[in-house]
């Protein structure tokens, strides 16, 4: 939502803002064809912000050390793969998602991955998970080598090999 500024309020007290924020809300849209073109109009809404509190730019967990946040964030991916009706394409697109943060993912997230490929029956998406790891690690064998060294109950029990025992890797 954007937070747009009316005209100044005419009168205001000494210390008191001059701007009342409003937020902009689609209200309706409408499509309609003419001469053989569609074309599609937008109708706007506009409510005031309640000013009762003060807008602030820094979220509300800000008590919350990174260490804190890193974890939630961890059991929320991890909570995500562990999904009982979750299907191939949340799982890529999960994966994909997650592939796409600046981080290697913990080994905890990767055996929540690893077993809703099992549970899928989808050996490729396994197989690409450990390669996609080792191409996170950056060509550093130290991080590449602790997350296989943590996985390697979950690899042996779901019968999955490494990419380096495929010779794919």
């Amino acid at each position: 939502m954007a937070v747009r500024l009316l005209r100044p309020i005419i009168t205001a007290p000494q210390g008191v803002s001059l701007w009342r924020p409003i937020i902009s809300i689609p209200a309706q849209t409408r499509q309609y064809t003419i001469r053989g073109k569609s074309a599609t109009t937008f109708q706007r809404a506009f409510s005031e912000v309640s000013t009762d509190k003060p807008l602030s730019a820094t979220s509300g967990d800000t008590k919350l050390t990174q260490e804190q946040k890193d974890e939630i964030m961890d059991q929320e991916w991890v909570d995500y793969f562990n999904q009982s009706d979750i299907d191939k394409w949340l799982l890529r697109n999960g994966y994909n998602k997650l592939y796409g943060l600046d981080m290697v993912p913990e080994p905890k997230i990767l055996v929540s991955v690893l077993n809703a490929c099992r549970r899928l029956s989808d050996f490729p998406s396994a197989i690409r998970v450990l390669e996609s790891v080792k191409l996170k690690a950056g060509g550093n064998p130290e991080i590449y080598d602790y997350v296989i060294q943590e996985l390697k109950p979950t690899l042996t029990e779901l019968g999955i090999p490494t990419p380096e025992e495929l010779g794919v890797a």
